[in-house]
């Protein structure tokens, strides 16, 4: 079995470790609170540097205060106007938060909308998307109340991956990137009721985040090792050069993903794998420059490379998070959920410093 920690293999010696530290410590919600963290899993930062993190388990938002200190709760779960329900039809939860021009705007995975409210929590409107069935992976709101979305389409003659602009009324689209998804494939009869659903674990997939401080999106392959990006307004996409070799999949991801629980308790879902690993699996933006790494879906360990916009590697990042954790990152900055042996969960705002 090979090194679990060998996550990236080439070319490590172009780069040193980059050492990764908290830089703001969340505080934890009041013990009195209605609601309690169990999975966050969304986030994003408002003009004053205020934190909006989505949590799929409590079905609410919580917001901290610039400095770190715990703000309020948004919304509350249920089904009516201004509650919030994220079982996604497309299996497991899905909802997203974001935040412009002094709304908060959630994606409502169990309905398929938005939900809209004041930074304070008073709800607004709901805006309903047309968007194709299917499952969402990323939503993000740009300075120009536009909406995008990463959907994966399986309910069609070809599934597809694809990046949607959406208008601010919800009703309009356009794709601006799209691939066709191999993840998955029915087994049964044609025509009829699938009688199980088998997974292509770690397959390549389209990836796709967005930063609106720079009004930057990026879009990759995770089979060629190389991303693209621009600004929206441009059609024209810089692409990036990545010096990083595929992997063999090794046990240590082979036992991960049989681990995931809606594998592990299912009958009829299966998982397969391939040889390759991904180039990665993830990029986010900080500051200036993009960190493309590795994160395993069970204990998300992360392994990856800082890279500037020539594709340079400034440094290699490693870190644990723990099983229910996760990284998470927006406008420019980087966050993680966090989760020790005994369950214990924090949130910190982190640093990508200098070779450790």
């Amino acid at each position: 079995m090979k090194s679990v920690c060998m996550f990236f293999v080439a070319f490590a010696s172009l780069a040193g470790n980059l050492a990764v530290e908290p830089k703001l410590q969340f505080e934890a919600p009041p013990q009195d609170l209605d609601f309690f963290l169990q999975n966050p899993s969304s986030i994003d930062i408002d003009a004053q540097g205020n934190f909006y993190i989505l949590d799929f388990g409590a079905s609410v938002i919580f917001v901290w205060n610039e400095d770190g200190s715990f703000s309020h709760v948004i919304g509350k779960p249920g089904e009516g106007p201004g509650e919030l329900s994220f079982n996604g039809r497309g299996g497991g939860p899905q909802g997203y938060v974001g935040v412009n021009d002094g709304k908060v705007y959630v994606y409502n995975g169990g309905k398929r909308n938005l939900e809209v409210f004041s930074l304070k929590g008073d709800y607004q409107k709901s805006i309903a998307l047309d968007i194709r069935g299917g499952r969402t992976g990323s939503f993000f709101v740009t300075p120009n109340n536009e909406f995008l979305i990463y959907q994966q389409s399986f309910m069609r003659e070809t599934p597809a991956r694809e990046v949607l602009k959406f208008s601010s009324d919800g009703k309009e689209s356009k794709v601006l990137a799209s691939i066709e998804d191999h993840s998955f494939k029915r087994e049964g009869t044609g025509g009829g009721r699938p009688t199980a659903v088998v997974i292509n674990a770690y397959s390549p997939t389209l990836f796709m985040t967005y930063n609106a401080v720079l009004n930057r999106l990026v879009t990759a392959d995770t089979g060629k090792p190389e991303f693209k990006f621009r600004s929206l307004e441009n059609e024209n996409a810089q692409s990036v050069k990545l010096a990083l070799v595929q992997r063999d999949i090794s046990d240590f991801d082979r036992n991960e993903f049989d681990e995931l629980p809606f594998i592990k308790n299912s009958n009829f879902l299966k998982a397969t794998y391939g040889e390759k690993f991904p180039f990665f699996t993830g990029i986010l933006s900080y500051g200036e420059n993009f960190l493309v790494y590795e994160e395993s879906p069970l204990t998300h360990r992360v392994s990856g490379y800082l890279v500037n916009k020539s594709g340079t590697m400034l440094g290699h990042v490693k870190m644990t998070l723990g099983q229910g954790g996760g990284l998470m990152g927006m406008r420019g900055r980087l966050v993680g959920v966090f989760v020790d042996d005994e369950g214990e969960l924090s949130i910190r705002e982190l640093t990508v410093g200098s070779e450790s």
